[in-house]
């Protein structure tokens, strides 16, 4: 569960022409990726289109390896409103061109569709900075232990206050700190291994203070809405395509 080797369903969002890695996301179908609507807002504000955007997966180098797809559409939460302290769904899917291929080290995670109790243990997989060497800093895949804190503390921490569609984590290591992390980066629960909540950015490099994220359980109708209209029949494929989400209770 602590994936040691690359998680398979890591994504590196990359602008086509310079290759940069500007989001991190997750692998939950043939053709869908999840991430947070802030990283299509940035992009656009650069005046790039879908069609500029390439997704890399099977790799934790950001210079060579892995397999690129081409991302064909976005699809931007509808109450996405813009800041991402203040909104309740900072989330988007984005649509590759062709179906992503699922090998033994690309596949997709599960969704989660329950309400995570209080305190419980997570951890942080995605892309951001590991270790700093001199005057550079080593930037790969991260793996950082969070748990989840009450709404009630969480809002005496934060200005923006906390929905019921958002998840308050906290880091349990001072050696971690999440403003030296790409947005987008899964939070997945450590015995379930589910996909729990996704990552924004956060304006400040404060440990001391709890984090709110987008909770995909509060989301799992929008995103099975979605995938259903828009994911094309898969043929000959080595794997079927599923939304692989628990039946919501």
């Amino acid at each position: 569960m602590f994936y040691d080797d690359v998680p398979p369903w890591l994504v590196s969002l990359r602008l086509k022409q310079t290759n940069r890695h500007f989001c991190s996301g997750s692998l939950i179908s043939h053709y869908f990726i999840i991430s947070v609507a802030e990283c299509v807002a940035a992009i656009v504000a650069d005046h790039q289109l879908p069609a500029d955007i390439m997704a890399i997966v099977g790799t934790e180098n950001l210079f060579i390896g892995g397999g690129g797809y081409d991302i064909n559409d976005v699809f931007i939460h509808p109450e996405f409103y813009g800041h991402e302290q203040r909104d309740n769904s900072n989330l988007a899917l984005f649509q590759a061109r062709a179906p992503i291929l699922f090998t033994a080290g690309v596949h997709p995670i599960a969704l989660e569709s329950d309400c995570t109790s209080d305190y419980e243990e997570l951890v942080m997989l995605g892309w951001g900075f590991l270790a700093k060497n001199g005057f550079s800093w080593k930037f790969g895949v991260i793996r950082r232990p969070l748990i989840t804190l009450q709404r009630e503390i969480c809002a005496l921490h934060t200005s923006q206050g906390i929905t019921g569609r958002q998840l308050c984590t906290y880091f349990t290591s001072i050696a971690t700190s999440k403003c030296i992390e790409t947005p987008g980066n899964a939070i997945v629960g450590l015995k379930s291994s589910h996909l729990v909540a996704i990552s924004s950015k956060t304006d400040s490099c404060n440990i001391r203070y709890p984090a709110t994220n987008t909770r995909i359980a509060a989301h799992i109708g929008w995103i099975s809405k979605i995938i259903r209209i828009n994911e094309p029949q898969i043929v000959n494929m080595t794997q079927t395509s599923t939304l692989v989400a628990k039946t919501p209770k």
